[in-house]
């Protein structure tokens, strides 16, 4: 399953750079704010107190910040963002900072205890099945697979994205479920259905968690 995202990488990098307010939570909506900290919540509950971490998709930071404990070791990969991201963290040795493109992972098999995509993230993958084969791989044995996406209402979370990106500033074009902002950039809405058929062609077998009506996580443990 190769999904038809076509949403070229250059485009992506130049989308986060320039819009800040999408990662950074002070600007969203309070149905995006609730299912954030919700997000923040049960990973804090379930990543062990030692664990090393892959965070694909780092963001500005705020899921690296919620599991620092001084003890986790945690790799943060992105595309975008990364001087703000590296000059954040560039005292603290247990958290690195790479640019690394999500469907091509330079690590070694078994590298990671946990393996992490927030915020749907996976939605921004032009080759969602490949990310997550590839996550799989430098997942240790008894590891975990966390990924968050939309939640399974697409009435509500539509309504809520559209008024989410309006506040912030954007243009929305909505296309059936799908929402495409300012320069076509859009985070796909996984249908329940397609998920799960993504995750069977991946033979990952996720245990299904909602988190507020806007967002759930997946957990797949390997």
């Amino acid at each position: 399953m190769l999904m038809n995202l076509n949403i070229p990488i250059c485009k992506v990098i130049k989308y986060y750079n320039n819009a800040a307010k999408i990662i950074d939570i002070s600007g969203l909506t309070p149905s995006y704010k609730r299912w954030l900290k919700a997000e923040e919540n049960i990973l804090t509950r379930i990543v062990p107190e030692k664990a090393t971490i892959l965070e694909i998709g780092a963001g500005r930071g705020r899921i690296i910040d919620a599991l620092n404990n001084g003890k986790r070791e945690i790799t943060g990969i992105e595309i975008a963002n990364l001087s703000f991201l590296k000059n954040k963290y560039k005292n603290n040795r247990k958290i690195q900072i790479l640019q690394m493109d999500a469907q091509n992972l330079l690590f070694k098999d078994n590298s990671f205890d946990i393996c992490l995509m927030m915020y749907n993230t996976l939605g921004l993958m032009n080759n969602p099945i490949k990310v997550l084969k590839d996550c799989e791989r430098v997942t240790c044995k008894n590891g975990k697979i966390i990924v968050s996406t939309y939640g399974i209402d697409k009435k509500y979370v539509l309504k809520e994205r559209i008024k989410c990106f309006s506040k912030i500033g954007h243009k929305v074009k909505v296309k059936g479920l799908q929402l495409e902002i300012n320069n076509g950039v859009t985070s796909h809405y996984f249908k329940e259905d397609e998920l799960k058929k993504l995750f069977r062609e991946t033979k990952l077998k996720p245990g299904y968690y909602s988190l507020t009506n806007l967002g759930c996580i997946w957990i797949a443990k390997k």
